[in-house]
């Protein structure tokens, strides 16, 4: 059961770069895809499905395709959007996300690592404050299990590789590093609870935290660490705003037989 594209596209005064927000003063479009997009006042930008407008006198108008984020800021206030987990639009029903792969992964045995894309979302807030959420792409959601104990979780349909440098992401998609050990099994995707997982930036791309996922006979468990996948991340700016308290799952299917 799925119940509902990306337009890489970026209009606005400030880009995530690697040492920050870029400034600039005209459109930017096929900017890098971002972690962290800064509204100043006067600023309009455009990400994806997501467009807002900050005016000089504080008024904020922030939409995607599920809703409006409307809110008088205090003058002279900038206006920022942190990637998070897609857990909150059109509204929070779920903590888990589950990416179904185009193409039957087949773990060999022992410890392998693979590559996907998740989407996120991102966080709106000012001055500590947080405002809402918007999304830059379409949400889906999908049943995992039967109608009686499966679970509702977040959608996501996206190759599977051996190497980031295959995937193309942006424009609302992040990299996953998938680390596999156990036994060999057919594998049709990934399910984690995402919930209070941080996300990383290189200050162009954002990165899911690595996922663990062991494969018992027919078992699979996945859970998502707090590790960043690769040396060099920086999680991206929402520690500080990030809800405490939440410890990490373990998310587990049952598999296929041969």
């Amino acid at each position: 059961m799925v119940l509902s594209s990306m337009r890489r596209v970026v209009r606005g005064s400030y880009i995530a770069s690697s040492t920050g927000p870029r400034r600039g003063t005209g459109l930017q479009e096929e900017a890098p895809p971002g972690a962290r997009l800064v509204l100043e006042p006067g600023g309009e930008l455009t990400f994806g499905r997501i467009r807002a407008r900050l005016g000089s006198d504080g008024s904020l108008e922030a939409c995607d395709d599920y809703g409006c984020i409307k809110a008088r800021v205090p003058h002279g206030s900038s206006v920022f959007m942190d990637p998070v987990p897609p857990l909150n639009r059109p509204s929070r029903i779920s903590n888990c996300l589950y990416i179904e792969f185009e193409e039957q992964l087949i773990v060999p045995g022992g410890r392998s690592s693979f590559w996907t894309t998740a989407p996120y979302e991102f966080m709106v807030h000012v001055n500590g404050i947080v405002l809402g959420y918007l999304s830059p792409l379409r949400v889906k959601y999908t049943l995992i299990g039967d109608i009686v104990d499966g679970v509702v979780c977040r959608y996501h349909r996206a190759i599977v590789t051996s190497s980031h440098r295959e995937l193309t992401a942006g424009g609302g998609l992040g990299l996953v590093s998938v680390r596999f050990r156990g036994s060999p099994g057919k594998v049709p995707g990934i399910g984690f609870y995402a919930a209070g997982a941080p996300l990383f930036t290189n200050g162009s791309f954002v990165y899911y935290p690595e996922i663990e996922a062991e494969v018992d006979q027919l078992r699979l468990s996945v859970r998502a660490t707090q590790r960043p996948p690769l040396s060099g991340l920086r999680e991206a700016r929402r520690a500080r705003l990030r809800a405490g308290g939440l410890l990490p799952q373990v998310f587990v299917v049952t598999l296929e037989g041969a």
